[in-house]
């Protein structure tokens, strides 16, 4: 079993990529923000086309082995699926989908059996429940000085984010929920209600940042907020560089 396959991919097929919003279609708009690239494969039997690439209806029908199938499906679907993947020579495998042996039952034989089948294949396995794989080489978060958080990933892509622009993207259920109301872009700042004599707010400075796993960092603020949970792949995404930002607004 080899790691490089799924850490350093040349090729990736996404089954159940669709145009809808959703991990299906953010993965492809993540691959091209980040500019992987390598070849991107579709797979879903709805389209022909789709964000620009060829779709194709099965694994089976892939002009190549992907080095990586990601799992954008149900999962009951999964083993049948993974098979095919299998089948077809596909290297690694990640699993987006929860519900598994977390929930116990029935989701802990499924897991056992999606382990069996790569165990067996030698197919290197991220999941279920997970995003992937995207690490940082280096990060520095810069709170004596105040200037923000930088990171240095291993394709030497270079990143870096001011506080405030952090804490006004936090990713948690709640400001995200508030951003979307008020129609506001990660990073956005609030609209402030006009006022004579505004009221001083302190400049967001995180009071702790604890890594979470060898995916996240959770950021606690200054003005008592922490629950969001930044992981590298939005973080990565959400770059604001100016050759990251000028393919976004593209």
């Amino acid at each position: 079993m080899k790691l490089e396959f799924l850490v350093k991919p040349t090729s990736i097929a996404i089954v159940g990529a669709s145009e809808r919003l959703g991990p299906g279609r953010q993965l492809i708009e993540s691959l091209h923000m980040i500019g992987f690239t390598g070849a991107i494969y579709p797979v879903n039997p709805k389209y022909r086309m789709l964000c620009k690439h060829v779709c194709y209806p099965t694994l089976a029908e892939l002009p190549e082995a992907a080095d990586v199938a990601v799992f954008c499906i149900r999962k009951r679907h999964i083993p049948e699926q993974l098979k095919e993947a299998i089948q077809r020579g596909v290297r690694a495998a990640v699993i987006y989908d929860g519900g598994f042996a977390e929930l116990g039952g029935d989701g802990i034989r499924l897991q056992e059996e999606i382990s069996h089948l790569c165990r067996e294949a030698g197919v290197a396995l991220c999941g279920p429940y997970c995003m992937g794989v995207i690490n940082p080489k280096s990060v520095k978060v810069n709170v004596t000085t105040g200037t923000g958080m930088d990171i240095e990933w291993d394709d030497g892509h270079q990143t870096h984010f001011g506080f405030q622009w952090l804490r006004d993207a936090c990713p948690c259920a709640t400001c995200t929920e508030e951003r979307n109301t008020h129609h506001r872009n990660p990073g956005e700042a609030p609209k402030q209600a006009a006022s004579l004599l505004p009221m001083y707010k302190e400049p967001a400075k995180p009071k702790e940042v604890k890594p979470v796993g060898r995916y996240a960092l959770n950021i606690a603020w200054n003005d008592g907020h922490a629950s969001g949970i930044y992981s590298w792949d939005y973080l990565r995404e959400m770059c604001q560089c100016e050759v990251c930002r000028a393919k976004i607004a593209s």
